[in-house]
């Protein structure tokens, strides 16, 4: 059962849930449940009643016991018969004790044993004020009722009646029960947590109070409801689960809301910031952000990856063909050939013959360069020498 309500007041959620059990023995009731029978000036004179009844397990109807008592003292406090000038406390007390008989009266009628917890904040708010707000927090069983407080530790209102063994020592359907009162000042943006203990009592242990105010403070009080169910499933809880939050305060901003409203702004941030950016390039290549030191300066690399602007690729640059210097040529020379020693060997120039041509030796082109570097200048050739003269012929 799933409730969502909110007024001018109070920022109030509840869930109750079956959890992992084929039936579900919790039940929950707000006073904002029954406006049409309880309006806004008795909630305004007597306070808002917000009640928790887990019915006992292996006893008989209690999911029946559970709802005789949310329906029996939301009527009996604001609608029964109390003596003239009783306060708010005496009177819950009073509805407490008549609600409890008429369980046992029906139990003693069926020849069974139904029972039930009951945990109970009463808000009473006169004025409308919130910082003059108090809250008379009542239990019976161990159904807990948790305060969180800015500040503070989150704390346990509430005091458990079990025994040693963790049997119930008491709860409502008995004849008569001692009812515990805590009489509490409410600070601004306090919130009161009304619970069964199937949110506090897990296989894995009960959920943490830290947790449990992390989701409280950081959601609506509909959605933190809800969000403890799933929590106390995650650590294990094989009970029912029922959740009432009360917050004495502003409704919180969705979490999506925030979240959308802070990605707004931070992209709008960075569009700001990419303008000025390119506004402020300049044909060197230089960026300069106003208001600042930092300075981009773009400087040219021969060596730098060339992209295809067109595919976003880099290429590989080509290098240009090395040019293979050409040798010099070198001038034929006409010469004679030398006189020869008489006696000696050899042929001899006959006179009037052609003059003998000497062809020298053409040097080699230099070799190519490797293509990573430029090619050394070719050296030129030595010159070639002279002949001696030839001497006359005899």
């Amino acid at each position: 059962m799933t409730a969502k309500t909110f007024t001018s007041a109070f920022d109030i959620g509840k869930r109750c849930d079956r959890g992992r059990r084929p039936n579900n023995e919790d039940k929950v009731l707000c006073v904002e449940d029954r406006s049409q029978q309880i309006d806004e000036q008795l909630r305004r004179t007597w306070g808002r009643l917000y009640i928790v009844a887990d019915g006992v397990g292996g006893n008989e109807d209690g999911e029946v016991a559970s709802e005789r008592v949310i329906n029996g003292l939301m009527h009996h406090y604001y609608q029964g018969e109390h003596p003239e000038g009783i306060s708010p406390a005496a009177r819950l007390q009073q509805a407490i004790q008549v609600t409890t008989r008429e369980i046992f009266d029906e139990s003693l009628q069926k020849d069974n044993n139904m029972r039930s917890t009951l945990a109970v904040a009463l808000i009473l708010d006169p004025e409308g004020e919130r910082d003059k707000r108090r809250a008379i927090i009542s239990n019976v069983g161990d159904s807990p009722v948790i305060l969180f407080r800015k500040g503070q530790a989150p704390r346990k209102l509430t005091r458990d009646h079990v025994r040693k063994d963790q049997s119930l020592a008491q709860s409502m359907g008995e004849a008569m029960v001692n009812v515990d009162m805590i009489n509490e000042e409410l600070h601004v943006d306090d919130i009161i947590l009304v619970c069964s203990d199937g949110l506090t009592d897990g296989v894995k242990g009960p959920v943490p109070p830290r947790e449990i105010e992390k989701v409280v403070r950081s959601m609506s009080s509909q959605a933190a409801s809800e969000e403890l169910v799933r929590q106390a499933k995650r650590y294990g809880s094989n009970d029912n689960i029922s959740a009432i939050v009360i917050r004495n305060g502003d409704r919180p901003p969705p979490i999506r809301m925030i979240k959308h409203s802070l990605m707004a702004l931070l992209g709008v941030l960075l569009l700001a910031f990419g303008g000025v950016a390119l506004a402020q390039i300049g044909t060197s290549g230089e960026i300069r952000i106003p208001g600042t030191n930092f300075s981009f300066t773009s400087a040219e690399d021969p060596n730098r990856p060339i992209l295809n602007p067109t595919t976003g690729l880099m290429e590989t640059p080509t290098p240009a063909p090395t040019a293979t210097p050409e040798p010099t040529p070198v001038p034929l020379v006409s010469t004679q050939a030398p006189a020869v020693a008489p006696g000696g060997g050899g042929q001899q120039q006959q006179p009037g013959s052609p003059p003998t041509v000497t062809r020298p030796t053409e040097h080699p082109p230099a070799s190519d360069p490797p293509p990573a570097s430029d090619p050394p200048p070719a050296s030129d050739p030595p010159p070639a020498s002279d002949p001696p003269p030839a001497s006359d012929p005899p």
